[in-house]
């Protein structure tokens, strides 16, 4: 991919690409192997236990969270369960799928066996 910035960068837009191989080449890449993330687990907050003078359990007073319009609410953290992940470690790709993958969705791929 380094070489493609470079040869942009220095020369100018790259209309085409041709890969000289014996046999026809995927043009798309397809990712196969899914990442699997396990849930997190719910964890439950236990309410505190109040006695009273005589040592009866007395239910504990609910604090009401104060809405204040300054404070800054906290964000919910990153759960990268809540997405799609593909396996691409160690996956090599070859040229017409980089060039693809380079240009985005203006890129037309003419395939030629030869």
């Amino acid at each position: 991919m380094d070489e493609l910035f470079m040869i942009e960068k220095g020369l100018g837009e790259i209309v085409g690409c041709i890969s000289l191989q014996g046999k026809l080449e995927q043009s798309e890449f397809v990712a196969d192997r899914w990442e699997k993330f396990e849930k997190a687990a719910v964890v439950e907050k236990k309410k505190e236990q109040v006695l009273d003078d005589d040592g009866n359990l007395v239910d504990a007073p609910v604090d009401a969270p104060a809405d204040d319009d300054g404070a800054e609410k906290e964000a919910p953290k990153f759960n990268p369960a809540d997405f799609e992940w593909t396996i691409t470690n160690k996956v090599s790709k070859n040229m017409p799928q980089l060039f693809r993958d380079f240009k985005g969705a203006n890129c037309v791929c003419e395939e030629k066996a030869s």
